[in-house]
C-alpha cells in the first residue's frame, strides 16, 4: 500500500468535487424544482418528471460520491494511527461547531418552538439526533467520521475480505427499504443514515488497490467509476 503515496495528482477528482459542490447548491436552492413528493396531500398523484430525473438521479449524486472520494483519497495516504486520530478529532469539531450554531439559527428564527424536537427523550432518539446531527445537512460529518473509521479499519484487511463486505453492504442497501416497511423502522431508511453509504469505504479501497487500471492509466475514469457506484446508494 505504500505504493499508494506516489501515485499522480488526479485531475478528475478535482473536476469531480468542483462539479458535485455546484450540485448541492443547486439541489437545496431547489434550481430545478420540488417534486411533490415532498408534498403531505399532493404526494400520492405524482408523476415523474424531467426535474425528478435531474433531482433524484444527478444533484443527489452529490454526497455518496463525496464520500467515496474521500475515503479513496484516505485509503491512499496509508495513513497511520496518529493521522486517523487526528483527521477523527477534526471532522468532530466542524460537525460540533456547525450543528451548534444551525441550532441557534433555529432558536433565533423560530425561538423555543423549533428547539423541543432536539431534546432526547429516550436513547433512539438520542442516537437519531446525534446521528442526523440535529436534524440538519451536518450529518455529513458525522456520517464521515463513521465512514472513515472503517475505511481505517478494514484498509489494513485483506481483499478478499474487502470483497465480501462490498458486496453483503450492497445487499443491505438493496433490502433496507423493505426492513423499513415491515417492521415500521424509518429512520433507517432515512437520507441521513450512515447505513446507506456503508459500501463506500469498501469500494474506495478496493478502487485504491487497483491503483494501476483505474487511476495510472485513466485519471478521468474516475468520474464515470463514482457515477456507478452511486447505483447502489
Amino acid at each position: 500500500m505504500s505504493s499508494l503515496n506516489a501515485l499522480p495528482f488526479i485531475n478528475g477528482i478535482s473536476w469531480l468535487r468542483a462539479l458535485l459542490s455546484v450540485a448541492v447548491v443547486t439541489w437545496h436552492m431547489n434550481s430545478f424544482g420540488k417534486s411533490l413528493i415532498f408534498d403531505n396531500k399532493e404526494y400520492l398523484h405524482h408523476v415523474f418528471t424531467l426535474s425528478d430525473l435531474i433531482n433524484f438521479q444527478v444533484l443527489l449524486l452529490a454526497v455518496p460520491t463525496f464520500f467515496l472520494i474521500s475515503c479513496y483519497l484516505y485509503v491512499r495516504k496509508n495513513p497511520s494511527p496518529d493521522y486517523y486520530t487526528k483527521r477523527i478529532s477534526r471532522l468532530a469539531r466542524f460537525a460540533v461547531f456547525w450543528t451548534l450554531a444551525a441550532w441557534i439559527w433555529i432558536g433565533w428564527v423560530s425561538g423555543y418552538h423549533g428547539l423541543p424536537s432536539l431534546r432526547p427523550t429516550s436513547l433512539q432518539s438520542f442516537l437519531v439526533i446525534v446521528l442526523s446531527a440535529g436534524y440538519t445537512p451536518y450529518y455529513f460529518f458525522v456520517s464521515l467520521i463513521i465512514l472513515t473509521t472503517i475505511t481505517h479499519v478494514f484498509s489494513k484487511l485483506s481483499t478478499t475480505l474487502n470483497v465480501i463486505m462490498f458486496v453483503s453492504s450492497c445487499l443491505l442497501i438493496f433490502l433496507l427499504p423493505k426492513i423499513t416497511m415491515t417492521y415500521g423502522l424509518y429512520t433507517l431508511s432515512a437520507f441521513w443514515n450512515p447505513l446507506n453509504f456503508v459500501p463506500y469505504p469498501f469500494a474506495a479501497i478496493l478502487l485504491a488497490r487497483d491503483d494501476i487500471l483505474f487511476v495510472k492509466r485513466n485519471s478521468h475514469l474516475w468520474i464515470s467509476l463514482c457515477f456507478w457506484s452511486h447505483r447502489f446508494y
